[in-house]
């Protein structure tokens, strides 16, 4: 009886949601198989998500394909991802790509994304940069910030394209000048593509070579807390002898556990550059960071701050 009610609740609570949810974003006349549809979409994402009931991925799987059987878009991604994960289900990326067609055919960015990241990867199909960077560009041109930043990667290491650092270039400055908290959050594009651009600018690559642009790019990502772009920061800052700002950042990046980070601060102190030089305090620094000891050693050797992976590959960092 319980369960009765509660699911009645849950019904209710999901028709509302899709009322409101057509009423904002589509203001067309809506027929009673689209509010059917956006119901049980609802129901799935609170399944899905454990939204005022418990987490069951099972449960979700049922309500998002009563709502993708009746057109959901929305709901196809869904699944697709989770047939993608084995999410509820057994993982099957065959079934995970039949799904996502279904919706890139209704138009959904999201899964013409999806699709990119099947062929680049080789998914439930045979790896394809070519086909990849198609479905990538067509939900880019929708304004997918993961999509542009997808092109971003393939036109910088020539995946599926010719290879073209401008290109590359123009791609990450789409996702990185973006305002949105997704995008610019821990978790989104926004934050890769300023790294790539710090890496781009210091190296000069597609651009003439510019240390300030660089550093610009840089703290844009430094400043959300990532520890890679925290470290390239101070290099480049302490190449400039700006080294109590160096420092300063140096020390963020190590907090995180950045080994290069700790290796630079013991090499500030060991030359007292920007504090009084105490070679006890260094050899602490250098002991954190003795596991990539010979990395940073390499790197300074060659006036580089770091080795990192971005855009899919592993790169040297910074000029």
């Amino acid at each position: 009886m319980k369960t009765k009610i509660l699911n009645c609740f849950l019904i209710v609570g999901a028709l509302w949601l899709a009322i409101f949810y057509i009423k904002d974003l589509e203001p067309v006349k809506v027929t009673a198989n689209q509010l059917h549809a956006y119901a049980k979409y609802n129901l799935g994402n609170m399944y899905y998500n454990g939204s005022a009931v418990k987490q069951d991925y099972k449960e979700a799987v049922k309500y998002y394909k009563l709502s993708a059987d009746k057109g959901s878009a929305a709901a196809q991604v869904k699944l697709g991802i989770m047939y993608g994960l084995g999410q509820g289900v057994e993982k099957n990326d065959t079934t995970a790509i039949e799904y996502f067609k279904m919706a890139a055919d209704k138009g959904s960015a999201s899964a013409k994304l999806n699709l990119g990241n099947m062929y680049y990867n080789g998914y439930g199909v045979k790896q394809d940069y070519k086909e990849a960077f198609q479905y990538h560009k067509l939900a880019a041109d929708q304004g997918n910030d993961l999509a542009q930043y997808s092109l971003g990667n393939s036109y910088l290491n020539g995946r599926g394209v010719k290879q073209d650092y401008k290109l590359a270039i123009k791609y990450y400055k789409m996702v990185a000048d973006k305002k949105s908290s997704y995008t610019r959050s821990i978790f989104g594009p926004a934050i890769w593509a300023q790294l790539e651009l710090g890496w781009l600018y210091a190296f000069g690559l597609g651009v003439n070579k510019n240390i300030e642009e660089a550093i610009k790019y840089y703290k844009m990502a430094a400043n959300t807390g990532d520890s890679v772009a925290q470290n390239n920061l101070g290099y480049l800052l302490e190449q400039k002898q700006q080294y109590n700002e160096a420092m300063g950042w140096y020390l963020k990046a190590a907090t995180q556990g950045n080994l290069f980070a700790c290796l630079s601060i013991g090499y500030l102190y060991e030359n007292g550059l920007g504090v009084e030089k105490d070679v006890a305090i260094a050899v602490e620094w250098f002991k954190k960071g003795e596991k990539d000891r010979i990395l940073w050693e390499e790197a300074r050797s060659r006036g580089l701050s770091t080795y990192q992976t971005l855009g899919g590959t592993k790169k040297e960092s910074v000029n």
